[in-house]
């Protein structure tokens, strides 16, 4: 019985995941800059969400094959013996071939994108969705040979300040949680800070603040990691942060709004150890 095989030709580019540790962290400027290079396309969070969908999928379901792997193997004993007739609810393939079926599916998916962005003449390719965690991210790289990530992460109060800039923020609840989020999204970068010998093969992590303050140190960081070439450095001379539709699309940049004396205090509460970590030089903003 042939067996179908899961794995890409080095010559094949796996994704660019582009994520952060919240939405308002600069994976739009990260997009704009790939897409604006001569070799490179970064794709919406539309398909990146349906891309991470299959990948938990795909994660799931591998997970339960390998469960139960022992109690099918024992099922095409009997079959294999001729013996054929008894219960059997959960009759799965044999071997690894349930497994293969599922990875083979994620590949595929992958490679399908891989050959559209290199017919359009973009063989570096990517997608964008801010705000996710890091084992998510982990999946696609265990399961599609050749991706990358590239991690952007800002400082909560500033992402905060565009929450409200683009009424995204509803109350205190809602304040707490999107901090807490960022302070579970940014454990990685908390690593890779107090551990000298950190590293995680195909990794990138940029700081927001650095990335802007030096343009031409933070692309050339990029275009290493990634291959990509001929990056329009006038991309950087424009903000974009939104969009409104009347007969065309609008693309927009909408200032960031003040933080209220209560809505420090809830940040401070729930970040301020992250925050010392990642950005001990900054002072908390006074209450």
């Amino acid at each position: 019985m042939g067996v179908f095989t899961v794995e890409q030709p080095r010559s094949v580019l796996g994704p660019l995941i582009i994520t952060s540790t919240l939405p308002r962290s600069g994976t739009t400027l990260l997009q704009r800059l790939i897409t604006n290079s001569s070799n490179g396309i970064c794709f919406g969070e539309n398909l990146a969400g349906r891309f991470f969908a299959l990948a938990d999928l795909v994660h799931e379901a591998v997970y339960s094959v390998d469960t139960e792997l022992s109690n099918i193997s024992k099922e095409w004993e009997q079959i294999r013996a001729g013996k054929t007739d008894f219960w059997m609810p959960r009759l799965d393939l044999p071997d690894d071939h349930s497994k293969n079926a599922l990875l083979l599916t994620l590949n595929t998916y992958s490679q399908y994108h891989a050959t559209v962005a290199a017919e359009l003449g973009r063989p570096v390719w990517g997608m964008k969705l801010p705000g996710q965690k890091i084992d998510a991210v982990a999946r696609i790289s265990k399961y599609v040979p050749n991706s990358k990530c590239i991690l952007i992460y800002r400082n909560i109060y500033d992402v905060i300040k565009s929450y409200k800039g683009r009424e995204a923020l509803n109350g205190e609840v809602d304040l707490k949680e999107i901090c807490q989020k960022w302070v579970s999204n940014s454990e990685i970068v908390v690593r890779a800070l107090k551990q000298d010998d950190f590293q995680v093969q195909n990794l990138l992590i940029l700081k927001y603040e650095e990335f802007v303050d030096d343009y031409e140190k933070g692309v050339a960081s990029l275009k290493e990691f990634t291959g990509l070439e001929d990056i329009d450095m006038s991309v950087t001379e424009r903000k974009l942060n939104s969009w409104y539709k009347t007969k065309h699309m609008v693309h927009v940049y909408q200032e960031p709004v003040e933080l209220t004396h209560a809505e420090k205090s809830v940040i401070e509460n729930v970040c301020s150890k992250t925050m010392a970590v990642l950005y001990p030089e900054a002072e908390t903003p006074a209450s």
